[in-house]
């Protein structure tokens, strides 16, 4: 999810301001060090101590302020203790500040920032967090540090990604230890090329496909031989043309223009379309055994096929690229009712186990066990569930139960829909 970049100076003036921080000891000289820092949050009484020594800082206010990006001042517990105009312009006005002087994934929104009770930092996933080693390692080694961090929002259902180039260097006032950081927005830079590989990548295996088909029609006469190649020819289109337009939906999802078309879905017979479909790509599903376990009673779910069958797909494409040859791979669905909500449970099991980095990360937008160009996928299926199909995706893997991915949909009530046409009339 993280990766290191090349190390890329803090702006000119940020520099020059750093460094006359650090040869600006007061007093006896003392600094805090990173061994007296015990895993604690600042006190009110030592965040007015350090906004009272940042304010005799010369022309603080003035230099932050000429940057275009988002700097930041923090102390050595890494609260938030200035942030310059671009700061308050472009963050201030959306997200709230719930404490005095929170951590950044605090005052960000990062759904993890309180795992612990100590906050942005000092939780499980926080140790892989881009911004979280930035702070960390220009502290311990004294000296700048870039880093790309992705943090995960999620603010009243919704959920979203910010990615940032973080740089961070130390600083010294007053013998006290101080963070200099500025924030690069680089979502749209990353995500563009992250789907422009991963478009490239499955346009080219599946034209690849149609390349080797029409090599082979290239030298076959026999028309009992042309019978069974044009089956594959059929099957090579329609990925290519399917390719294209899991594309599309997923421009329009990100964009908030994709429109849904919600109808009954017979739950039993659209699981074993799904399964006769991945078993007809050699490339995941061959030596591999596909079971489907349909519900004890017939049952419907209220989706868009297209998008559900989309994520479906997804979920049995991964769970069967997790699978060895002689593996099984098993898709279920059973009726469910949560907070007073008739919901339908479709599941996908593996034997499989993910490591405990691809759990935390998997939904990440910019995370991919498949290598460079791949990991759209498992973003989308949640992309799509949440926002789209009123659901929602979620999973379990241990080593007792295997890999379980689970998908939840509205089941399909009639007397609802009855009630809307009456309303409607």
């Amino acid at each position: 999810m993280f990766s290191v970049l090349r190390e890329e100076a803090l702006p000119c003036g940020a520099m020059l301001f750093a460094g006359k921080l650090h040869g600006s000891l007061g007093g006896n000289g003392r600094m805090d060090s990173l061994e007296t820092l015990e895993s604690r949050r600042s006190t009110e009484e030592e965040i007015r101590t350090y906004r009272e020594i940042l304010a005799r800082a010369d022309n603080l206010e003035k230099l932050m302020d000429s940057f275009s990006l988002v700097v930041l001042v923090l102390d050595a517990r890494r609260h938030i203790l200035y942030g310059n105009r671009v700061f308050q312009e472009i963050l201030g006005k959306h997200f709230a500040v719930n404490c005095v002087a929170p951590r950044p994934g605090e005052f960000l929104g990062c759904r993890y920032a309180w795992d612990n009770s100590l906050g942005c930092g000092e939780g499980k996933q926080c140790r892989y967090c881009g911004a979280g080693d930035a702070l960390f390692s220009a502290l311990r080694e004294n000296r700048q540090v870039v880093r790309e961090c992705v943090i995960e929002t999620s603010r009243e259902g919704d959920f979203s990604e910010l990615e940032f180039r973080v740089t961070a260097a130390p600083l010294s006032f007053e013998g006290h230890r101080f963070l200099l950081v500025t924030l690069e927005d680089i979502s749209r830079e990353k995500h563009r090329e992250r789907m422009e590989r991963a478009f490239f990548h499955d346009i080219l295996n599946s034209a690849g496909v149609l390349q080797g088909i029409g090599e082979i029609l290239e030298f076959t006469e026999n028309v009992e031989d042309l019978q069974e190649i044009l089956p594959l020819l059929r099957q090579g289109t329609a990925l290519l043309v399917e390719e294209i337009e899991a594309q599309r939906s997923l421009l329009s999802a990100e964009k908030g223009t994709l429109r849904v078309d919600p109808i009954p879905l017979a739950a039993e017979p659209f699981m074993r379309k799904i399964a006769g479909e991945m078993a007809s790509f050699p490339e995941v599903a061959r030596d591999k055994e596909i079971v489907v376990v349909p519900p004890r009673d017939p049952c419907l779910a209220l989706a868009d096929e297209v998008l559900f069958r989309r994520v479906l797909l997804n979920m049995m494409k991964n769970a069967l690229e997790a699978t060895p040859k002689g593996g099984l791979v098993s898709l279920g669905c059973e009726p469910r009712r949560d907070a007073g909500e008739e919901r339908l449970l479709f599941w996908v099991h593996n034997q499989g186990v993910m490591a405990e980095d691809v759990r935390r990360r998997i939904f990440q937008r910019s995370f991919s066990t498949k290598g460079e160009g791949r990991g759209i996928g498992t973003y989308s299926m949640k992309l799509f569930m949440v926002q789209y199909l009123r659901g929602d995706i979620w999973f379990v893997s241990d080593e007792k139960r295997g890999t379980l991915f689970y998908a939840a949909l509205p089941a399909w009530n009639p007397k609802e829909d009855l009630e809307e046409g009456r309303n409607e009339a």
